[in-house]
């Protein structure tokens, strides 16, 4: 009876089953550490991805509603669109708002009918009555209004900084990690995500091509 009960005093984990567990669960720690940084990554790309589309949307719908109710003639100048006299869109292509360029699209009352030209975007307030179109962080790659109705608008919107964006016509751009685009490839119109790990879920791209007819207004 004694040696019965030594036996089961004896009884236990070894050093090896409990090394081999330790491991086991160090795996599989590992791996859901792994998946969870997996999903924020890809819900913090599709945030981005969504912020940049609606942005892209809404730009062209706000064009949109000017041209259609204000719409009849369209200058452009250097930097600028003026819609009717009254409506100016400045603009500066590939700089990203907040750390390149005070403001990349600005929407005010043109205060020079007479003559389309860009507003100061360095500046803190441009106008006196004007908005900033993009967020932060993202750049125009291409913006053009058609000057005669049926009006085309595109608007191309990337997000991210330098070296997460490349552009396909730019050689080299899109095959290493290290940035090589210059300030005339994103005049390209055709920038993307170059796909850098752990940086893709910072990084979107959206493009929007519509056209618009002007409303007919009664004499």
């Amino acid at each position: 009876m004694k040696l019965r009960q030594h036996e089961q005093a004896q009884s236990g984990f070894t050093i090896v089953e409990l090394m081999i567990a330790t491991s086991v669960l160090a795996v599989m720690l590992l791996l859901v550490t792994i998946i969870l940084s997996s999903l924020g990554n890809l819900y913090y790309k599709e945030a981005n991805q969504s912020r940049i589309q609606d942005d892209t949307r809404n730009v062209v719908n706000q064009i949109t509603q000017d041209l259609e109710l204000n719409g009849g003639s369209v200058q452009t100048g250097a930097g600028a669109f003026c819609i009717d006299g009254s409506i100016r869109y400045s603009y500066v292509i590939g700089q990203e708002l907040g750390s390149e360029s005070t403001h990349v699209l600005w929407r005010d009352t043109d205060p020079n009918p007479a003559n389309c030209t860009s507003a100061n975007l360095a500046l803190a307030q441009p106008s006196a009555t004007g908005v900033e179109l993009l967020a932060p962080s993202s750049r125009l790659t291409q913006f053009s209004i058609s000057l005669t109705s049926p009006y085309t608008i595109t608007v191309n919107v990337a997000y991210g900084d330098d070296d997460l964006l490349c552009s396909p016509s730019a050689v080299g751009t899109c095959t290493s990690n290290t940035n090589t685009m210059t300030a005339g490839d994103f005049r390209n119109g055709d920038i993307i995500c170059k796909g850098v790990s752990g940086g893709d879920s910072y990084c979107a791209t959206a493009t929007l091509t519509t056209t618009v007819v002007q409303r007919l207004t009664g004499g």
